[in-house]
C-alpha cells in the first residue's frame, strides 16, 4: 500500500506499507464474518488466475422422504470473479480468463481496489461464503 492509494482507493493511513490483498481479505473477514485468504503477489498470467478460480467439487448425501431413498449428489462451487483491479493489464487478464471459462460469473467493476474472488458453496445448513483476494 502506497500513499497515492489513499486518494484513489478505500484504504487508510494505517494500511500504508501493507499488502493490499491482505488488507482487503482481512477487512472482509472482519466486517462480514467471511472465511478469507489472499495471494501476496501479483497474478501475472492466465494460468495462475485460472488455478485460483478453479471451483472445489464436493459430494454430499441427500436423504429421501422414505427410508433407503436418498442419493449422493456432486456439486461444485459457484465462482464469482470481481475484477476490481487498478490497471489495464489486470483488466485484460481477467477478461481473457472469463472468455475461456465455463461456469464463471464475472463482474468488471470500475472500483479502485485489489482483485477479489468470491466463492459461494452450499452446505447442509444453507450457504457458506468464502472470499479469496
Amino acid at each position: 500500500m502506497e500513499p497515492k492509494n489513499l486518494v484513489r482507493q478505500n484504504f487508510t493511513e494505517a494500511d500504508l506499507g501493507e499488502n493490499k490483498a491482505r488488507v482487503i481479505a482481512e477487512r472482509y473477514s472482519d466486517v462480514f464474518g467471511l472465511e478469507t485468504s489472499y495471494i501476496p503477489r501479483f497474478i501475472e498470467d492466465a494460468g495462475q488466475l485460472e488455478e485460483l478460480l478453479r471451483p472445489e467439487v464436493f459430494r454430499h448425501y441427500v436423504y429421501g422422504s422414505e427410508p433407503n431413498t436418498g442419493r449422493w449428489v456432486t456439486n461444485s462451487e459457484l465462482v464469482i470473479l470481481i475484477g476490481a483491479v487498478d490497471n489495464n493489464k489486470s483488466r485484460k487478464l481477467c477478461h481473457e480468463v472469463f472468455l475461456r471459462a465455463r461456469d464463471l460469473v464475472y463482474s468488471a467493476s470500475p472500483m479502485r481496489a485489489a482483485t477479489t474472488f468470491v466463492c459461494l458453496t452450499p452446505s447442509e445448513f444453507g450457504l457458506d461464503w468464502k472470499l479469496r483476494s
